[in-house]
């Protein structure tokens, strides 16, 4: 059976957000995702996932305005270690298992310092969660919502984990779409290799039954093979967030 996490920094907006943690277990969620809760403590995000019953599944640096991640953005590793300690200590505080290291934006024309940079970052960072139970994953932001993300491509993504042990693949289904890859084929490809799997619909990236997905046939497939983590359903709801909730459950019909 597969499990189904949301993304409560997207879905449920039209409650404040800590009031999305009831609303996720009160629509059947045991797990749930979000961007890093500026504002709230440690102490008060594990108190509200206790006091709901949920596990946080993923979590999410810190994000300066206007950037994508410090992780390959050359100059700025002072404060890409300051960010990480803060986004670190929440994760380790709430149990998360995994922890999203954004990479930056970063133009061609940086691309050779910034992967010095990427991978000098990235082992100081595994020497700081040693003998903990959290792992690194980095994700294929596609380049036409965000041009120059540091991975270039999904296969740029998963070179980088191949090369750097610390490193799992967060696999989003929609950037896979937005990229115009056959998200099918990759799917069956990427799966078993994904620390985390997202799912979103394309290209609106609303509910994975809105648009051209065919995302019956990649939740069978995900279900089919031996990944047993958790589905982040990381879209933005076209209205409100239960009704849209109505494509769980047809999966089972």
């Amino acid at each position: 059976m597969l499990k189904f996490a949301a993304n409560i920094s997207l879905m449920f907006q039209e409650l404040p957000f800590e009031s999305r943690f009831e609303a996720a277990k009160r629509a059947g969620f045991d797990g749930v995702e979000f961007m890093f809760p500026e504002g709230l403590t440690c102490s008060e995000v594990r108190t509200l996932l206790d006091d709901n019953e949920l596990k946080q599944v993923l979590a999410n640096l810190p994000l300066l305005p206007g950037t994508k991640g410090l992780a390959a953005t050359p100059g700025r590793e002072s404060l890409f270690k300051e960010q990480f300690q803060r986004g670190m200590d929440f994760a380790l505080a709430a149990g998360v298992p995994l922890l999203h290291v954004t990479a930056g934006v970063v133009r061609d024309s940086e691309y050779e310092d910034a992967c010095c940079t990427f991978r000098s970052n990235v082992m100081w960072a595994s020497e700081q969660i040693e003998g903990t139970n959290l792992k690194l994953v980095v994700e294929a932001i596609n380049q036409d919502d965000v041009p120059d993300y540091f991975f270039r491509s999904l296969d740029d993504a998963h070179q980088w984990t191949q090369s750097l042990e610390p490193l799992g693949l967060l696999f989003d289904l929609y950037h896979c779409a937005k990229e115009g890859l056959n998200v099918l084929s990759a799917c069956k490809e990427n799966c078993e290799k994904a620390a985390h799997i997202q799912i979103a619909g394309h290209p609106g990236r609303h509910e994975p039954d809105h648009g051209s997905l065919p995302y019956r046939s990649l939740l069978e497939a995900i279900d089919k093979s031996r990944y047993r983590g958790w589905v982040g359903c990381e879209y933005i709801p076209a209205k409100r967030t239960l009704p849209g909730l109505s494509w769980v459950g047809e999966l089972t019909t």
